[in-house]
């Protein structure tokens, strides 16, 4: 089952705690620099196929982090799938990675995290900090046309 997540307005709050921060300012509309911590590591991603989980955690500590299908991995702001090996790895699945692409771009901004499939094809993420917010099933996946930029959760700090 696919969700459209497009349409999902913005949570309040969530209960999701980084658990390390940096303090830093923005300006709101008044003009006044306001207090701002931002996440030091605001995302843990893992890759996956099938219920295999392929790699090392990618820890994301940059303002946005790019998953694609390249091999970069000098680049504190990609996570790039494309130099992973699984010996178990099939054709169907191998046929399914060469779709990735461009990938995904994982960005926060004050605590709302957004994805923007940047990829030709659709990206389907799965992420259980959601999944609880919304209250879906935990293993559910959403499918993120490309070109689409979708609002995923509030992160309270």
């Amino acid at each position: 089952m696919d969700f459209d997540v497009a349409s999902i307005v913005p949570p309040d709050s969530n209960t999701f705690l980084p658990l390390q921060s940096q303090s830093s300012t923005f300006t709101n509309t008044n003009g006044e620099q306001v207090p701002c911590d931002e996440p030091h590591e605001w995302c843990l991603i893992s890759y996956y196929e099938m219920s295999t989980r392929v790699g090392e955690q990618f820890h994301a500590s940059q303002p946005q982090v790019i998953i694609d299908g390249f091999t970069d991995p000098s680049n504190a702001e990609r996570f790039c799938l494309g130099g992973l090996t699984n010996v178990h790895r099939t054709f169907e699945i191998d046929k399914a990675r060469r779709h990735i692409g461009r990938g995904v771009k994982l960005f926060h901004i004050r605590g709302n995290v957004f994805a923007e499939c940047i990829s030709d094809n659709p990206v389907f993420v799965q992420s259980p900090i959601t999944n609880q917010r919304f209250s879906w099933h935990p293993a559910t996946v959403c499918k993120i046309p490309p070109s689409t930029c979708v609002f995923f959760v509030r992160i309270e700090i």
